[in-house]
């Protein structure tokens, strides 16, 4: 891909929206939603399609990837459970929250 892209294309407005849950005055409950130009939001798909034709994704990479989610983790985690207890073993897990690393 080579090229210029233009700069209203790149421009964008951040809108606060309210997750609904804990205090409204606190920006951490706030996600911050941004606003693209429609040409942006179709280059954006395309050129998001062509890197995951490119790109070899890990069966172990759950997040931003299609048809996987969080349910697809806590499933291998509890079959990871399972197995270990059928065999007698100690299993050792360790969840990390990585939101403000």
């Amino acid at each position: 891909m080579h090229g210029r892209m233009s700069k209203a294309w790149r421009e964008s407005i951040v809108v606060p929206v309210f997750k609904k849950k804990g205090d409204a005055l606190e920006c951490d409950n706030y996600r911050g939603i941004k606003l693209i130009c429609h040409t942006m939001m179709i280059y954006e798909r395309l050129v998001d399609k062509w890197l995951r034709e490119m790109v070899e994704i890990s069966n172990a990479q759950l997040g931003f990837v299609p048809e996987r989610s969080a349910i697809d983790a806590i499933s291998i985690v509890r079959q990871m459970i399972e197995k270990h207890r059928e065999k007698g073993k100690e299993i050792h897990i360790a969840f990390l929250d990585l939101e403000r690393a």
